[in-house]
């Protein structure tokens, strides 16, 4: 045999396992392989996710825990006893005014007088106390949903 013969045997040698180990390293790269690492991996992932997942069930837990104790100590103020919050409308019929208007100020108007009169009064506390119980009920659940959120 040639020399050149020799060399064409090596070439044709080299481009043979050449397209052996590509053929070889595409069928592996195809493989579905797990190893025990793999597993550990995982594993330690999924603990992590369930402390994630623990520390987002208390937070949420402790948030409704306090929505109810706010929401409790809201609607407990509300049924407590008020002192009443008087409101006067309308003049009161033959009392006098306790300010009258100023004598330039009289002249087209009411000779009564003016200002500042009495008049039939009502309590409106629990109208004032159902505005208040309804907001703070409204901000309590906010902050119990901000509080429910991840840290």
């Amino acid at each position: 045999m040639t020399p050149a013969a020799y060399l064409a045997l090596a070439r044709d040698a080299v481009i043979v396992i050449a397209l052996a180990a590509v053929l070889y390293l595409v069928y592996r790269s195809g493989e579905d392989r797990v190893r025990s690492k793999d597993f550990q991996g995982l594993q330690d992932q999924m603990k992590r996710q369930g402390d994630v997942l623990a520390g987002w069930h208390e937070e949420s837990t402790h948030a409704n825990t306090k929505l109810a104790e706010d929401v409790g100590k809201i609607n407990a103020a509300a049924r407590a006893p008020h002192q009443p919050v008087w409101l006067c409308d309308g003049k009161a019929p033959g009392k006098p005014p306790v300010l009258s208007k100023a004598p330039s100020e009289t002249r087209n108007s009411d000779p009564s007088g003016g200002g500042t009169v009495g008049g039939s009064r009502r309590d409106i506390q629990p109208q004032l106390t159902a505005f208040k119980q309804k907001w703070e009920t409204i901000l309590a659940e906010c902050r119990a949903e901000d509080a429910s959120w991840p840290q």
